[in-house]
């Protein structure tokens, strides 16, 4: 399989796996697997919701029908913080929008709003922080992608 199959493979067959295993009567050796498939949709789920300003941890565990310390706790298996993950992606799209010509005529904080972040200081700060310049500075210096 390649492309799109390998995707969809792998979480499936371990799917099945746990569900055999569980059948099976040993719980515990079907819930790794379900915890990494579900980590996956939790991280699909996030990145789907990324420009909403609301995006939570409550509200992602709410639409995977899991608790918030649930979520925590499988997203901490894959090495992954919410918060810290959620901010790095909103940044990096910001920064891939800022450098796109066919955002040229938005403001930094038209962009910055797309993509989640509703305060344009606090924005610019925390840009500046992860980039050591302002996302006005960026976009002027022209950086690729």
């Amino acid at each position: 399989m390649h492309g799109h199959g390998d995707a969809v493979a792998a979480p499936t067959v371990e799917l099945i796996r746990a569900a055999l295993t569980v059948q099976l009567g040993d719980d515990r050796a079907g819930r790794v697997p379900l915890d990494g498939t579900l980590a996956v949709r939790i991280l699909a789920d996030m990145r789907a919701h990324l420009a909403d300003p609301q995006l939570c941890p409550a509200a992602a565990a709410a639409r995977q029908h899991v608790s918030v310390r649930y979520l925590h706790r499988v997203l901490q298996r894959e090495g992954v913080r919410f918060g810290a993950w959620v901010r790095h992606r909103r940044l990096e799209d910001t920064r891939r929008d800022l450098a796109d010509p066919a955002f040229g005529t938005a403001t930094v904080a038209a962009v910055a709003r797309r993509w989640g972040f509703t305060d344009a200081a606090q924005y610019s700060r925390t840009f500046r922080a992860a980039y050591g310049m302002s996302p006005r500075e960026w976009r002027a210096a022209g950086r690729p992608r």
